[in-house]
């Protein structure tokens, strides 16, 4: 649904996000139209890209050349490794701009794989084992596995924002959400134990650069204020767009949203629509415990500006590198 120019934008977005993941990685990347071809020997690697919002699948691969003998024979050797007798089996090829079909590489290797493995049958439904080949210009790739990411968007696509945190997992839940969308994530954090924090924003494995504000949290609405008006501030001075607060359906008072207008910056509330069964999903996915239900407590909004103020005086820039 993109144009050929944004999806080049996204797809240099995702291209740099890469790179910044697998610092420290020996690695060569190169691309073409929907596809990214990365070397390496690095085992961590795999793990580190499946949590890069904007990709959808990895699949470790096999690399030769786009001659069909020399693909037929690395195919009835990866069958030959994975097939026992009993078993099902399926080819899918995809051919680019070559001499040959698909569907005659298809059935080659199928009779291949007949005619030197005993036991074995061809299901295209339902197979236990499916060997995929891609076969681009000069280069064929074979593989059997579809590693799931996690989807979403490249960061950097969607602009900048800031999310609130003070040590809540639902906010590092939010932060994820926007950081799916798109979002290069600035977080302002408020917390007297940045570690702690930290700790918690490296779970989500991307890097980050934000702002610490050394501040004991107390639900008031006092503090709600000060908070939203101080991330506010060092959101427009990191050149945010909007800031990030993690209410969702079940723990959000309809009076409290009228608090929004201290705020110098839009707010967005990605969990709004959620219930308590999503979020817990979400909770365990990233290795966070379960967010608790606990309501911001009434009180008199009085000394705002100057406690906003002695708290950006207090703030001080962080970097949190997930592998670092």
């Amino acid at each position: 649904m993109k144009s050929e120019r944004v999806k080049r934008r996204f797809e240099g977005c995702l291209l740099e996000n890469i790179r910044q993941v697998l610092a420290g990685i020996s690695f060569s990347i190169s691309r073409e139209r929907g596809r990214i071809y990365l070397e390496t020997n690095s085992v961590a690697s795999l793990k580190r890209l499946q949590w890069v919002p904007g990709i959808t699948s990895i699949s470790p691969a096999i690399k030769t050349e786009a001659n069909p003998a020399i693909i037929i024979k690395k195919a009835l050797a990866l069958a030959r490794k994975h097939l026992k007798p009993g078993m099902s089996f399926a080819v899918r090829a995809k051919c680019v701009n070559q001499s040959f079909s698909a569907r005659w590489l298809e059935k080659e290797i199928s009779n291949s794989i007949l005619s030197s493995i005993s036991g074995v049958r061809v299901d295209l439904s339902n197979p236990s084992f499916t060997l995929e080949i891609e076969v681009r210009g000069k280069n064929a790739y074979l593989f059997y596995q579809r590693i799931p990411g996690v989807g979403g968007l490249p960061v950097g696509s969607g602009g900048k924002v800031s999310s609130i945190c003070t040590g809540r997992p639902e906010e590092v839940i939010a932060t994820w959400f926007m950081l799916k969308r798109g979002c290069l994530v600035s977080p302002v954090i408020f917390s007297p134990r940045l570690e702690r924090v930290v700790r918690q924003l490296k779970k989500l494995h991307q890097p980050m650069n934000g702002f610490w504000v050394p501040s004991a949290f107390k639900r008031t609405w006092r503090e709600h204020v000060v908070r939203i008006k101080v991330a506010g501030e060092l959101g427009r001075r990191a050149g945010s767009m909007a800031i990030v607060l993690a209410d969702w359906l079940e723990s959000i008072d309809r009076d409290f949203l009228g608090l929004d207008e201290f705020c110098s910056l839009p707010v967005l509330r990605p969990l709004v629509g959620m219930s308590a069964e999503d979020l817990k999903s979400v909770a365990s996915t990233l290795g966070l415990p379960f967010p608790s239900q606990e309501p911001l407590m009434r009180e008199t909004l009085s000394n705002v500006e100057e406690l906003s103020e002695k708290l950006l005086n207090s703030a001080r820039e962080v970097s949190i590198d997930p592998y670092g």
